[in-house]
């Protein structure tokens, strides 16, 4: 195990803990909301992401995303609680079992971006939903108010660079792009759906 990636991977935790809490404090509902940074998926899966590609095995990547997620979990908690005088326990304890989801993931979607084979295309497409339905439910937000512009652009952004890093050949990148865009068209009408007969039994009551 690489100790300098392991301190690499805390010391970025730290200070990406303290970048989101300190950009948490911004209106949520402006043009840009830089505040979504804080509140949404997108930058916890991007650099993630950038761990798991850091790492030269399976358990290495493990290590380091755990690592990164950890540490950035307490500082930003401890940020606040500096701010506020309130430490949310129940919120650390809710990311820091989110962050053990990602620490288990990080093994397969290690193998699926060094050793692919016929499941790397769910792997490394996995990520890419995520940025890219939060981008559709935040983008219809742009569009209807004009506010939330930051984070959907972000997660375009990175869901494309991910994208490029994950998938090595033409071909897999087609296939974990078509297999991306397929699954957030059907989870973002599912959606919708969801959404429509909440509203219709709530007009019924």
């Amino acid at each position: 195990m690489n100790r300098k990636k392991c301190l690499t991977a805390g010391i970025c935790g730290i200070l990406a803990g303290i970048l989101t809490a300190y950009l948490r404090s911004f209106s949520p509902n402006s043009f840009l909301s830089i505040s979504d940074i804080a509140v949404y998926l997108g930058f916890w899966v991007f650099t993630t992401g950038l761990a798991v590609l850091a790492a030269s095995s399976a358990g290495e990547a493990s290590v380091l995303s755990g690592l990164y997620l950890i540490f950035m979990c307490i500082a930003y908690y401890v940020y606040i609680d500096l701010q506020t005088g309130q430490f949310y326990w129940t919120h650390l304890i809710f990311w820091g079992a989110a962050a053990v989801v990602c620490v288990l993931y990080a093994r397969p979607l290690w193998r699926a971006v060094r050793e692919p084979d016929r499941t790397s295309i769910f792997f490394t497409g996995i990520p890419l939903v995520i940025l890219l339905t939060e981008a559709g439910q935040l983008g219809r937000n742009f569009l209807l108010y004009r506010t939330h512009l930051l984070q959907p652009v972000f997660d375009l952004a990175a869901a494309a660079t991910l994208l490029f890093l994950f998938c090595r050949t033409k071909r897999n990148r087609i296939l974990t792009a078509l297999f991306a865009v397929l699954l957030t068209a059907f989870l973002l009408f599912l959606i919708w759906l969801v959404n429509r007969i909440l509203l219709t039994v709530n007009q019924s009551l």
